[in-house]
C-alpha cells in the first residue's frame, strides 16, 4: 500500500468579534427651569435613563462606538404612541401634556388637518399660541439655517422643546424620500463628543462612556459628533438624530405621501414652503 495522506491543515481560528458595552455615568439629574415633575415623567433615575438609553443604543451608527459622550435630557417628559397620521399632535402633547384628541378637534375646527397630519410649520405655532388651547408654551417657527447648537441648548436650558419634520426612513432611522415620509419630532435632549471622530477605526473592543451634564444642557459643548434626542409617535424609544442628518432630511421635504384627492389638507403653496427648512420652538409662559 501506498503513503498515507498528508492530514488537512488546521482551520483557522474564528474571528473575534467586537464586544460592544456601554457604561453609563448617571449623575443626579439636573431639573430645566419652569418643568415641574409630574408621575408621568421618565423620572430622574438612573434606571429610567439607561432603560431609555440602552434601548436607543441599538441603533446608532457607528460613529457612537468607542468614544465619551456627554449627555442631557429633560426628564419631566414620557413617551407616547400615535393612533393614525397624528405624529406631530402627539410629539407635542408629548411636551405640552395635552390630550392629543382635544388638539386634533381644534385642528379640524381651524382647517388644519383632516386626519391629524399637519403638513405646516406655521400651523402648528398657530396651534400652540391659540388661546382655546391654554397651553404652558408659546411657540414660534424658526428657518432651520438658525438652527445652532447654542439655539438648542439655551431652548432646552429654559424648559423648553423643539418640533422638528423630517423624513422617517426604516428601522426608526432618518430617512432621505423627498417628504413622502414626513414625520415631526419632539427634541428633548443633546448628546455630542470631542473624541476622535476617526470613522475608520475598527477597535478591538467598543465602549461607550455615557456623562449625564448634572449642570444642564449648558455643559454639553458642541463636540466633533453631536446628537438630538428626542420622542416621536412610532416608538416608544429615545431615538438619537445626527445633528446634520437630521438637518438634511428637515431641508428636503418637498412632495408629501399624502393627497389632497385622499382628503388630506396640505397647504396650497406646498409642504416645500410650510415645512421644508423649518422648526418650531416651545417656549414656557413666563
Amino acid at each position: 500500500m501506498g503513503d498515507a495522506p498528508p492530514p488537512p491543515p488546521p482551520l483557522p481560528k474564528p474571528t473575534a468579534v467586537p464586544s460592544q458595552k456601554l457604561y453609563a455615568h448617571l449623575l443626579p439629574s439636573y431639573k430645566p427651569r419652569n418643568v415641574n415633575e409630574n408621575n408621568d415623567s421618565t423620572g430622574d433615575s438612573s434606571k429610567g435613563f439607561w432603560e431609555l438609553f440602552e434601548k436607543s443604543a441599538r441603533i446608532l451608527p457607528d460613529p457612537f462606538r468607542d468614544r465619551s459622550y456627554v449627555v442631557w435630557y429633560n426628564c419631566s417628559v414620557r413617551p407616547q404612541m400615535q393612533d393614525g397620521p397624528k405624529c406631530g399632535l402627539v410629539a407635542l402633547s408629548i411636551a405640552n401634556k395635552i390630550d392629543v384628541d382635544v388638539m386634533f378637534k381644534l385642528c379640524v375646527d381651524l382647517g388644519f388637518t383632516q386626519f391629524g397630519e399637519m403638513f405646516s410649520a406655521n400651523w402648528m405655532t398657530q396651534l400652540v399660541n391659540n388661546y382655546e388651547l391654554d397651553s404652558r408654551f408659546t411657540a414660534e417657527t424658526f428657518e432651520t439655517t438658525k438652527m445652532s447648537w447654542s439655539l438648542v441648548q439655551h431652548c432646552l436650558d429654559d424648559g423648553g422643546f423643539l418640533l422638528v419634520p423630517y423624513d422617517l426612513g426604516t428601522d426608526m432611522k432618518i430617512g432621505f424620500v423627498n417628504g413622502t415620509r414626513a414625520h415631526w419630532v419632539l427634541i428633548v435632549g443633546i448628546m455630542s463628543t470631542n473624541d476622535d471622530d476617526d470613522l475608520s477605526a475598527q477597535p478591538d473592543e467598543c465602549e461607550q462612556i455615557l456623562k449625564y451634564s448634572h449642570n444642564g444642557p449648558k455643559f454639553v459643548n458642541e463636540g466633533n459628533l453631536k446628537y438630538l434626542l428626542g420622542f416621536h409617535g412610532k416608538t416608544r424609544r429615545m431615538c438619537l438624530y445626527g445633528w446634520d442628518e437630521l438637518i438634511t432630511s428637515n431641508m428636503q421635504l418637498h412632495q408629501p405621501g399624502k393627497t389632497v384627492e385622499e382628503g388630506f389638507v396640505i397647504p396650497e403653496e406646498g409642504i416645500n414652503k410650510t415645512l421644508s427648512g423649518k422648526f418650531v420652538i416651545l417656549k414656557p409662559n413666563k
